[in-house]
């Protein structure tokens, strides 16, 4: 059958406005803060540039609750909320401050940043280790974030404003902006109250009740003691140091399938629909370590909560997502349980696989 999503459509329109307040450009680089660098929307009223906000941010969120959005959300119509990305396909010229890969001359890339077909005429030939995911997983954790938070404005132009996000900023696309790189395209929930702030401390980040130093600390004696690396006695470590963030997994191959996915589940979760937090990866790690594809991870609040779990599965199901996916808890990426780890653990905790012809998922778990 085919894909509605695989219609022609007409090119997208650019579209220049000022939707500041929602969007934070996260960096390690101050941008230049010279007049004839900046936007016309980034000086105020005398005339002085306005800097971009420059911090460092991770992977995780600032856990919330829900707010319930009225509307068609409520009942699973999602059809006044996917708007113009999954009405146009996305061959629109970008603006100048976003890098299109697809105009750029690929032979000056290095290697890692190359499509990979130009490397090894497909996938890359030899997997990757367990060092070398964790290696590019914190590259990219530490790299330039983009952030929607509908925290920021009143509800009644929020509609409005995460279109413009959405246009402005398809993951497919979007490399860098005003030069400076973003690996990560990212989208918060709704709130009523945030307890866990963001906190720097010797250069790494932590939350609020999360000790991801006495996680790391406690792992570390149990592999020095030489007993065995389980993933019941991570799950207890975890449990122990609060470290219970876990994401699904959805993997989709660049393009515009990539956008459309990337559309509804933005839109799901700033409406308080689908987990906490949610982030997919930009155009400048594709062609990397996981070939021609982009990554997005959905987040839950507790890995060791089945039915918190399930029900996010299956909300991403509701969205129409019916590929392959995986459930990965954040004590993982911390202690580099990744695919080829040296105590030959699997790197995820469910998989769940949909079912066509009966219309539902099929889930399996690693460890029970």
């Amino acid at each position: 059958m085919a894909d509605s999503n695989e219609e022609d459509m007409p090119p997208l329109e650019p579209i220049y406005t000022d939707f500041s307040p929602f969007v934070k450009l996260l960096q390690h680089v101050q941008p230049s803060t010279d007049p004839a660098d900046q936007p016309q929307h980034a000086k105020d009223k005398t005339g002085a540039p306005r800097p971009w906000v420059s911090e460092q941010v991770d992977n995780s969120f600032a856990e919330t609750q829900s707010v319930a959005a009225t509307g068609s959300w409520v009942d699973g119509d999602f059809g006044e909320c996917v708007s113009r990305v999954e009405k146009l396909l996305a061959r629109q010229t970008p603006p100048p401050w976003v890098n299109d890969s697809s105009h750029e001359n690929t032979h000056s890339l290095s290697p890692q940043l190359r499509p990979a077909d130009e490397q090894t005429g497909g996938y890359p030939r030899q997997r990757p280790t367990a060092a070398e995911l964790a290696a590019q997983a914190n590259t990219a954790d530490e790299g330039g974030w983009l952030i929607f938070d509908p925290n920021l404005k009143e509800e009644v132009s929020l509609k409005h404003a995460a279109e413009e996000f959405l246009a402005m900023y398809p993951p497919s696309r979007v490399r860098e902006v005003k030069g400076s790189a973003i690996h990560w395209i990212s989208a918060k929930a709704p709130r009523v109250r945030n307890y866990m702030k963001r906190k720097c401390d010797d250069g790494k980040i932590k939350y609020q009740g999360e000790d991801v130093d006495g996680l790391c600390e406690a792992f570390e004696d149990l592999v020095q003691s030489g007993r065995p690396v389980t993933f019941e006695k991570i799950k207890q470590i975890a449990v122990d140091n609060r470290c219970l963030v876990g994401k699904w997994l959805v993997w989709k191959k660049t393009g515009v399938h990539t956008d459309l996915t990337w559309e509804r589940i933005f839109q799901a979760t700033i409406t308080g629909h689908l987990g906490v937090s949610t982030k997919v990866s930009s155009a400048l790690t594709v062609g990397g370590i996981d070939g021609p594809r982009h990554v997005f991870c959905v987040y839950s609040r507790d890995f060791t909560d089945k039915v918190e779990v399930m029900e996010l599965e299956a909300r991403l199901r509701k969205l129409g997502i019916r590929c392959q996916l995986t459930y990965k808890p954040d004590a993982f990426s911390y202690l580099g349980v990744y695919r080829g780890n040296e105590w030959g653990l699997k790197p995820t905790i469910y998989t769940s696989e949909f079912d066509v012809r009966k219309n539902r998922s099929i889930i399996t778990s690693t460890y029970e």
